[in-house]
């Protein structure tokens, strides 16, 4: 007898963190199939609850199905070729940038915990109440601002 692989291609219909740490999502097959309770992996150091209605490609090998790719492309940040991108769902980015820069976006805080930060030449040592780093040289749309940076330390 042998043994029956089949590629799945279809969308999650949800998805969810389970006891133990493991993502499951029920998946809707392009053929209106639903598979339920399948694990979805990622690469090493990856991890993901995509939104409802993300694509995904599953593997299905006997009774055990694996999501191994999903992707919302309703939320793709715009990029150039070689850009590497981590984002979620609100909007939210890192990008790697090919020419070597790194783009970062977000509405709220950015959170850093850490013993050292460097900034260029500068290396700031976090403490409870926060550091000011007076005459941070920032840009804003192209424009270089005069101005100070508060970094706090989250313990």
């Amino acid at each position: 007898m042998k043994n029956i692989v089949r590629i799945i291609r279809g969308r999650i219909k949800s998805a969810a963190v389970t006891a133990g740490k493991i993502v499951r999502a029920s998946v809707l097959g392009l053929t209106d199939e639903q598979v339920d309770q399948v694990e979805l992996m990622f690469g090493h150091g990856f991890s993901a609850v995509p939104p409802d209605d993300s694509e995904c490609i599953a593997v299905q090998f006997g009774h055990r199905t694996i999501v191994i790719s999903g992707a919302d492309r309703r939320i793709v940040p715009d990029m150039e070729t070689g850009d590497v991108c981590v984002h979620s769902s609100t909007g939210q980015y890192i990008i790697l940038k090919n020419s070597g820069g790194i783009d970062i976006r977000t509405e709220q805080n950015v959170t850093v915990y850490a013993a050292q930060i460097r900034l260029g030449d500068n290396t700031l040592l976090p403490n409870v109440n926060g550091v000011v780093v007076p005459s941070c040289m920032c840009s804003y749309a192209g424009a270089h601002l005069q101005g100070s940076t508060t970094v706090m330390a989250k313990g």
